[in-house]
């Protein structure tokens, strides 16, 4: 037979136990909880940033494939992303000055410059 001593062991986990190990629990959850929504506006803040620069990039190449003479300044927003250009008269070249703006949770805004030799 069992002694009551030997029995007391083996009941199981003390009710202060069980609260603790899901206390620890719930911080674990809601820490996994708030790195996912953290990463997730990562990827957002990213995809936005990486638009923008596709942009940036088919502007500047339209840009260069206009003669020198024609180059204008001007804007284009598409898709939340303002790009601004303006065009700088030089001798032999023109200075092409290109800025996207973007938001996510807070206004981003890429610039670039790029010469265009004239002929």
């Amino acid at each position: 037979m069992r002694s009551s001593s030997s029995f007391d062991r083996l009941r199981g986990f003390a009710l202060a136990e069980v609260i603790v190990a899901l206390a620890l629990l719930a911080v674990v959850v809601l820490s996994l909880a708030a790195a996912g929504g953290r990463l997730m506006a990562l990827g957002v803040a990213t995809a936005r940033r990486t638009q923008a620069t596709a942009r940036l990039a088919s502007i500047a190449d339209s840009l260069r494939s206009v003669s020198c003479l024609t180059l204008t300044s001007g804007t284009d927003s598409t898709a939340g992303v303002r790009v601004d250009w303006r065009i700088a008269r030089g001798n032999v070249s023109r200075s092409m000055i290109l800025s996207a703006t973007f938001a996510d949770r807070t206004s981003h805004t890429l610039v670039t410059e790029s010469l265009v030799p004239c002929d």
